[in-house]
């Protein structure tokens, strides 16, 4: 994942009501590679309805509050898995990776950043219908299956160029640089916050 949160995963934890911290590893590995797969041989961003077509969001079991992506199975005969090379486990993954606070909502492409909220808090899944595909959008699709496991593949489609090609890896500003941080992150005065904290976590993480 990246920060600021995309675009993308604001409206997907939007649309289901989560916050972003709920997601098990598996659902950025099939987002990123998905985003990246788009990006390449369809030249257009990934919509949420294309991606809910693809997978399903689902409870990790015994464990409230968190959630992983899976195929529609027999609702999905056609197709089997988008994104290949992920993990078939992700179990006692939490010891490993941290909690992190901070004001994620500026994403620099955000085309909405003021709409776009990142949800902090934990919530329960809204149950949402699966979307209906036909026409182009169901061919797309069924393009995007017909690929190769190599380009479908992790090792293929998360290098660190592609991730940075299609923003999500995110080269930021210098943060001593107050002006170039606001114009970045689409900031009034009111950013002068968000400035000062953005430059505390660049010095944890340099």
């Amino acid at each position: 994942m990246t920060l600021p949160i995309h675009p993308f995963v604001k409206d997907y934890c939007h649309f289901y009501g989560i916050s972003p911290a709920q997601l098990a590893p598996n659902f950025w590995y099939c987002f990123a590679g998905a985003w990246i797969l788009w990006s390449q041989k369809f030249d257009m961003e990934l919509s949420l309805d294309e991606f809910r077509f693809m997978y399903k969001l689902c409870h990790v079991a015994k464990c409230d509050g968190w959630y992983f992506l899976s195929g529609h199975g027999r609702a999905q005969p056609r197709f089997g898995k988008l994104i290949l090379g992920i993990p078939s486990s992700s179990h006692g993954w939490k010891p490993m990776f941290f909690m992190i606070r901070g004001p994620f909502n500026f994403y620099p492409n955000d085309r909405q950043p003021r709409q776009r909220q990142v949800q902090a808090a934990f919530g329960n899944m809204i149950n949402q219908d699966r979307p209906k595909f036909s026409g182009n959008s169901l061919a797309r699709i069924a393009e995007a299956f017909s690929y190769s496991s190599k380009v479908r593949h992790t090792d293929t489609l998360l290098t660190k160029e592609n991730l940075r090609t299609a923003g999500l890896i995110l080269d930021l500003p210098n943060p001593s640089d107050l002006d170039v941080v606001h114009s970045y992150f689409h900031l009034s005065d009111e950013g002068n916050d968000f400035s000062r904290r953005f430059v505390e976590l660049r010095i944890v993480f340099s």
